[in-house]
């Protein structure tokens, strides 16, 4: 019997991205993704308690480059920015509202991630767009993924209808579903708030010599993914993994249609590598 059959009438489901990329988690660092281990929901939305109005975010986001070269973007991004100042709690927009020492411009993080990946942001929402209607759902890695400012607003951003998920990889994440696992980098937002298209954090070391391989050849045993449009994404890369893995990902039969990696210094712009 077909597994096509067999998943019509609700007796098989297919791995998703999360899936195919939890048993990795032990093998690159020891835990597999277990998202349902973070359960208690964030307090009640308290963002109007911070400085920071969207009035103010505007005024700062209006001084910025990216103003000048994504108008459009930056328009939408404040329709966001809107919606998480009502819904968001004090504690996760205050995070968002850090302004980061040394940082060329000193606006608040999102602002300074909006700057930096916004030429990202716009290649990824033309491949999404370039999809064919009978296309399956998308799924997009995120590479250094940080707090995750990029693929929060790329979950704004995209049609669900397009998107199926989202992972996350960065090295500072706690293991999840490891008792007493830290990492520098919070997740709570990342599980415990509703976004249009889920997201999954998974604790990878990407400067490891064999963790892309590894990657790879995983989303290349999920029967599901091989026929999935599958994007990677990233930035502030170049010295993480450099060119030689990168290249890696490509020629070792991974069907990873697309990808970019963006690189920003010294306030200058981003420049894009397109895969």
């Amino acid at each position: 019997m077909e597994l096509a059959h067999l998943e019509g009438i609700g007796l098989f489901e297919r791995p998703s991205l999360a899936d195919a990329l939890g048993a990795l988690g032990g093998a690159l660092c020891g835990a597999e993704v277990r998202p349902e281990t973070v359960s208690a929901p964030l307090e009640a939305p308290a963002a109007g308690g911070s400085r920071w109005s969207p009035v103010q975010l505007k005024e700062q986001l209006e001084k910025l480059p990216v103003h000048q070269l994504f108008p459009e973007l930056c328009e939408e991004v404040m329709e966001i920015l809107e919606k998480w100042y009502q819904r968001l709690p004090l504690k996760v927009w205050s995070r968002m509202m850090k302004i980061c020492k040394g940082s060329a411009h000193q606006v608040p993080s999102v602002l300074k991630e909006l700057n930096e990946s916004a030429p990202v942001i716009q290649r990824v929402r033309e491949w999404i767009e370039a999809l064919p209607s009978s296309s399956p759902k998308a799924c997009i890695l995120d590479l250094g993924a940080g707090y995750g400012f990029l693929s929060m607003l790329l979950a704004e951003l995209l049609p669900p209808e397009k998107v199926k998920e989202f992972c996350l990889m960065d090295m500072s994440y706690p293991n999840m579903g490891v008792d007493n696992s830290s990492g520098s980098t919070s997740v709570e937002h990342i599980y415990k708030l509703p976004w249009p298209i889920p997201m999954y954090t998974l604790k990878v070391d990407l400067k490891k010599k064999n963790t892309l391989n590894q990657i790879a050849e995983r989303l290349l045993h999920s029967e599901d993914l091989r026929s999935r449009p599958i994007f990677a994404c990233g930035i502030h890369l170049c010295n993480t993994t450099p060119g030689a893995r990168r290249e890696a990902v490509r020629r070792r039969r991974v069907d990873l249609r697309r990808s970019v990696v963006g690189s920003a210094g010294g306030g200058k712009g981003l420049r894009l590598r397109d895969r």
